[in-house]
């Protein structure tokens, strides 16, 4: 019994490793305004500006012939209009420096405010349901083995 919780705890470990491991490389994978303008965190306002002003005139569409190469050019375009407009703004940097890109997706939000409602009713919905199966595993007594662990992991959620 002793060796079926070692093996149970440490396929939940590797799979959880895994996890972070697949969201950290997506993540890195597309990028984020920062990498795509060549900015810090820190990067000011006339910093960001600045910088693309000089990846605009790089990757502008109407600088090529070739209709491929003009499409890619375009997105990428887009995508840096979008780090500009957010990384220059005051309450969408706050709120992209907390959520990420979904903010773009978010209509009637102007304040940081605005942002952090927004951003909560959003979680909230997951972490309801994160708790609510905890409660119901220990109710079933499935969370046995680590029933002093489940009520500081509720209240931390």
């Amino acid at each position: 019994m002793k060796h079926r919780r070692r093996i149970q705890c440490a396929v939940i470990v590797t799979y959880l490793l895994y996890t972070i491991f697949e969201a950290d490389y997506y993540l890195r994978r597309d990028g984020n305004f920062y990498s795509d303008l060549g900015v810090g965190l820190g990067a000011d306002e006339k910093l960001v500006k600045s910088k693309f002003r000089r990846m605009a005139a790089l990757h502008h569409p109407d600088k090529f012939s070739d209709p491929m190469q003009a499409a890619v050019a375009e997105d990428f375009y887009v995508r840096l209009k979008n780090a500009q407009d957010t990384l220059t703004h005051p309450a969408k940097r706050y709120a992209y420096d907390r959520f990420g890109p979904e903010i773009l997706g978010w209509q009637n939000v102007s304040s940081i405010r605005d942002y952090l409602l927004f951003g909560l009713q959003a979680c909230i919905p997951i972490y309801l349901g994160g708790v609510m199966i905890m409660v119901l595993l220990a109710f079933t007594g499935y969370l046995q083995w680590g029933r002093y662990v489940w009520h500081p992991s509720v209240t931390a959620m």
